[in-house]
């Protein structure tokens, strides 16, 4: 299979091609940098500032599926996909899986949500997304796959080694004490992405943790499991109780690739160098 990665030299990006790479034949856009990921054939300069180029890139790759994990300014980045969907229209053996995100029901706090629960945003990156989502929906119909996702965590995420360097230097570490959260692992959403395309699943798809935990009791856990007892936390004023949670609904998806927070908390201390 032909699969071309926008945004390949991103967080998600890296862990598509290295799940990817072995069987298909992959190609990646990259902004500022490289990886040994792929090999430099396959690699295509790409920024949204530039996203008319973004057909060329098609008509040189001809792929048969599209992952777009882009990130950037939201209108170029829109302009950039509504130019995807109107050349994979008409290529009926075409697919885009797009990466949208939980902000996508950022203005409903309210309740962790599903797959069949209807978007509503209050951030311009949570309606940027939504738009992103009918454009592509609208123009491909079922060769457009959905996946939202929760905050992404992996070996040497930003969030991670961010969460290090502060318990190190035992700088303060605060959080809503209300905020309730699911998580993403890199690998988990790289191993549901070939599941999805060795079975040719169709719709909307949440990837994340099947439970939550609340914000302040996951980063303490995490912390302590990785040997840093000693990281301050302080929990901020707010106490309403607030979901920002993406929960895996589709029975499609097996048990093997539905992980709890538990197994998340295993997984990064047992692959985090610290």
């Amino acid at each position: 299979m032909k699969i071309l990665i926008i945004g390949a030299s991103g967080y998600i990006g890296k862990a598509l091609s290295r799940q990817l790479s072995d069987e298909h034949e992959v190609y990646g856009t990259y902004a500022t940098k490289k990886t040994d990921l792929l090999p430099e054939e396959r690699w295509i300069h790409f920024t949204t500032s530039s996203f008319s180029e973004i057909k060329n890139i098609l008509e040189k790759v001809n792929p048969q599926v599209v992952l777009s994990c882009l990130r950037g300014d939201f209108e170029q980045q829109l302009a950039a996909h509504r130019i995807l969907a109107e050349y994979c229209q008409y290529r009926k053996d075409s697919k885009v899986i797009f990466f949208s995100t939980a902000n996508v029901f950022d203005a409903d706090l309210s309740r962790p949500h599903f797959e069949e629960d209807q978007p509503i945003a209050e951030s311009d990156y949570g309606k940027y997304k939504i738009e992103c989502e009918r454009l592509l929906s609208e123009k491909l119909g079922e060769r457009a796959v959905i996946l939202r996702i929760p905050g992404v965590w992996g070996k040497d995420c930003p969030r991670i080694l961010d969460l290090i360097e502060r318990a190190r230097s035992k700088e303060l570490i605060s959080s809503p004490p209300g905020l309730y959260i699911n998580l993403a692992l890199d690998v988990q959403i790289a191993e549901c992405v070939e599941f999805i395309l060795l079975n040719d699943l169709k719709g909307c798809f949440h990837i994340g943790t099947k439970d939550y935990i609340r914000n302040l009791d996951f980063l303490k856990r995490l912390s302590a499991d990785m040997g840093f007892t000693e990281a301050v936390f302080e929990e901020t004023e707010e106490i309403e109780e607030m979901y920002f949670a993406v929960l895996p609904g589709r029975e499609e998806i097996p048990k093997m690739l539905l992980i709890t927070v538990e197994d998340a908390i295993e997984y990064l201390v047992d692959n985090q160098e610290r």
